[in-house]
């Protein structure tokens, strides 16, 4: 008999699972901060519209960059609970655990990475 019987708390999860998947969720939202991009032709949105200063002379050449798209987290955390979800259907036992987990990482990385690759803008 499982000594976790009498804590379920979410869709059939023992509190451990819980505390875990809510541990990883959080650790993937902090670390999906860290990926920018090194390229020239991209600014942050912070660097947008703002006051800038200007020197007279000759505009010799015009280029396209980018804008980075948002970071609120909600790509992440929306990823996150939809990776979990899958991967808690997967197998049984350690192995679903194994499955929920990675489940929650890697979707919460998709998750922020579908965010920003969508909400990206041409300036």
């Amino acid at each position: 008999m499982n000594r976790y019987n009498s804590l379920t708390v979410i869709g059939g999860m023992s509190m451990p699972q819980t505390i875990l998947i809510t541990l990883l969720l959080a650790l993937s939202l902090s670390l999906s901060g860290c990926a920018r991009s090194l390229s020239g032709s991209t600014y942050p949105r912070s660097d947008a519209r703002q006051v800038q200063q200007a020197q007279m002379g000759t505009v010799q050449h015009v280029r396209q960059v980018q804008i980075e798209g948002t970071d609120s987290k909600i790509g992440a955390v929306a990823g996150g609970i939809a990776g979990g979800i899958a991967g808690s259907s997967v197998g049984g036992g350690k192995g679903q655990d194994i499955a929920t987990v990675a489940g929650v990482i890697v979707g919460g990385i998709a998750g922020s990475a579908a965010e920003e690759l969508g909400t990206r803008q041409l300036g």
